[in-house]
């Protein structure tokens, strides 16, 4: 499947279709960039024989590391960095290097074993160190067994960028959630949640819904999920992380507040209920 170079060098012998031709070979290059490009993003998770290294290390696993990709399962990554913030051995303890090509990690109800990505699924897929790539592709074959869709193309059917903001908190450890929608919450009880969250190091991810008609002031994307990686009594302001790795609140010039512009920043209460619909907290 896919353009190849042979693809290119026969169509060259074609007569008159121009426009196919520079179709055809714009798709193909494009394509190639990514694939380089990915070998850029990932040359330090591969070893001297080619193959994909994973560090047992819990010092090695970094929420920051985490950028989403081109596939919509923002709901999954935002769980996921929360989960590598507050429980990196649990990371871990999830993913298993089988030593033959392939990996095993273990969801909250069942283990998927998947071969290593290949160097399109890492165009694709969400970079950061090798266990970022093995478990997205790993949660895409367990979401497809799951809601029993076709398994032809599991980066396909990853989620579908589902709203349901707290379901990736349940995927990663089986526990429930509660999810609460902001403008029906009062301030008190959100403070409250956060704050007991935050002291019983549970996981959180909170989602903007998606709105055509306006932009929120902040210039947060909407139709997407953010995981909520602390709250401070003191300053009564809720930090969160873009799984972008980028693309975080800015001032009115459109400059970020802290100059680094890393997907993380702090909102004040009513910035924060103003802006997002709907928090979902790990029980």
């Amino acid at each position: 499947d896919g353009i190849s170079k042979k693809d290119i060098l026969a169509l060259d012998q074609l007569p008159n279709d121009n426009k196919l031709k520079n179709a055809v070979e714009s798709q193909y290059y494009y394509d190639l960039s990514k694939i380089n490009n990915a070998h850029a993003k990932f040359n330090n998770i591969f070893d001297d024989q080619g193959k994909m290294k994973l560090s047992p290390k819990v010092s090695d696993i970094n929420y920051q590391d985490l950028r989403q990709g081109s596939t919509g399962d923002c709901y999954f990554l935002a769980a996921l960095t929360s989960l590598a913030q507050r429980s990196p051995q649990k990371i871990v303890e999830m993913v298993k290097d089988n030593k033959d090509g392939t990996f095993t990690v273990k969801f909250s109800d069942k283990s998927v074993t998947v071969k290593a990505p290949t160097d399109t699924e890492l165009g694709l897929y969400a970079e950061g160190k090798a266990w970022v790539p093995v478990i997205e592709k790993a949660y895409s074959v367990y979401r497809n067994e799951t809601i029993f869709l076709s398994k032809e193309n599991p980066y396909d059917k990853s989620g579908g960028g589902s709203m349901i903001t707290g379901r990736g908190i349940k995927d990663l450890t089986g526990s429930n959630f509660d999810t609460d929608l902001l403008m029906a919450t009062s301030a008190d009880k959100t403070r409250a949640k956060l704050k007991s969250a935050v002291s019983n190091n549970k996981m959180m991810t909170a989602s903007i819904a998606k709105n055509p008609f306006e932009k929120n002031s902040l210039g947060l994307p909407d139709g997407h999920v953010y995981s909520v990686i602390g709250y401070d009594e003191k300053t009564d302001k809720v930090k969160i992380r873009n799984p972008w790795g980028k693309t975080e609140a800015h001032d009115k010039s459109g400059n970020t507040r802290d100059g680094n512009d890393d997907g993380i920043c702090e909102l004040s209460m009513q910035e924060f209920n103003k802006t997002f619909s709907a928090i979902a907290y790990q029980n």
